[in-house]
C-alpha cells in the first residue's frame, strides 16, 4: 500500500512540475525578446514566435513545411494560446513569381488575395492565463480527424508569423515583410 501511495505522489509531483516547467507568462515573454520575437501587433492582440522552436521539416523547392510555436497573447480574453504550428510555402505563389505572371497591380493583387502561397496548421493548443497558470487542457489536433489548415491572409498575424519563421530558417522572407 505504501508503494502505491509513493508511486502516486511521484506521478502527481512529476505532472505538476511538468505543467510549471511549459507554462508560459506575458513576463517570461517580455523578459526574452531574443527567444519570443514580436511578429505582429494589433490593439487586442500580440503575435510572438519562440525562435528556437523553429525546425524545418521539408526543403523540396518550391515547396517548404517548418514547424515552429507561436505565442498569441489576447489582452482582451486574459490569456495566452501557445500553438505548435506547422507552416507550408509554395514559392509558386510568391509575391516574386505572381508579380511576373500578373503584371497588372488589380490581378496581382486579386490573386495575393486568393493565395499567398503559404498555409499553417495548429498541431497543438494550450492556453494559459497572462500570469503563466494553467487555463485549459492542451488540445492535441490529429490532422486526419480535423482539417485545421488555412491559408495565410496578407498582413494577419499568422502571415507575419510564418514569413518571420521563413525568414529564420533561409535568411530571406518568404513574401516582402510588412
Amino acid at each position: 500500500m505504501k508503494k502505491i501511495i509513493f508511486c502516486i505522489m511521484t506521478l502527481i509531483t512529476v505532472l505538476v512540475n511538468i505543467s510549471i516547467i511549459s507554462a508560459i507568462s506575458i513576463d517570461e515573454i517580455r523578459a526574452n525578446p531574443s527567444k519570443y520575437v514580436l511578429v505582429h501587433s494589433g490593439a487586442q492582440q500580440e503575435e510572438y514566435i519562440d525562435s528556437d522552436s523553429i525546425c524545418v521539416i521539408r526543403y523540396a523547392p518550391p515547396f517548404y513545411a517548418i514547424n515552429a510555436t507561436a505565442y498569441a497573447v489576447y489582452y482582451n480574453q486574459d490569456n495566452i494560446t501557445v500553438y505548435h504550428n506547422t507552416y507550408t510555402y509554395d514559392l509558386n505563389r510568391s509575391f516574386e513569381k505572381l508579380v511576373i505572371k500578373y503584371p497588372d497591380y488589380d490581378d496581382f493583387a486579386r490573386q495575393i488575395n486568393l493565395n499567398t502561397g503559404i498555409t499553417w496548421r495548429p498541431q497543438k493548443l494550450e492556453i494559459y492565463h497572462m500570469n503563466g497558470t494553467v487555463r485549459g487542457n492542451s488540445v492535441t489536433i490529429d490532422p486526419l480527424e480535423i482539417n485545421m489548415q488555412s491559408m495565410c491572409r496578407y498582413g494577419s498575424p499568422s502571415y507575419n508569423a510564418a514569413n518571420f519563421v521563413f525568414y529564420k530558417a533561409y535568411n530571406r522572407y518568404f513574401n516582402p515583410n510588412i
